[in-house]
């Protein structure tokens, strides 16, 4: 999944103004950063416990960090999830971060004791 092979038609409108350079030769100091952690399947009681787990690593990059959960459409009785994290630094760079999907563990169902 996805099973792709689709035709992509893009129409982009003409800029309003010059597009204006980026100078990355400083990276700056990270200023802000956003994680959303996509499933294709409700969490559940897990849900609060997932998100905070993601938002903990990530307020160790930057001050300013928010962590989310997105639900996504996915193939039938697959459970998936990743994360899709983007950081901006103090000079107006940008820098991303993801990962491909993966299954849910357990199936997607929440772990009983003993199970």
């Amino acid at each position: 999944f996805p099973r792709g092979g689709g035709w992509v038609q893009l129409e982009v409108p003409r800029l309003c103004r010059r597009l204006q350079p980026i100078d990355l030769s400083s990276r700056g100091r990270p200023t802000r950063v956003h994680a959303i952690l996509h499933s294709t399947h409700p969490l559940g009681v897990e849900e609060a416990s997932a998100v905070e787990a993601v938002r903990s690593v990530i307020s160790t990059l930057a001050l300013d960090a928010k962590a989310e959960l997105s639900l996504e459409p996915g193939p039938e009785g697959k459970f998936k999830y990743w994360v899709d994290v983007v950081l901006e630094t103090s000079s107006g760079a940008y820098f991303y971060g993801g990962c491909e999907p993966k299954d849910l563990p357990y199936g997607g169902r929440p772990r009983h004791p003993g199970g």
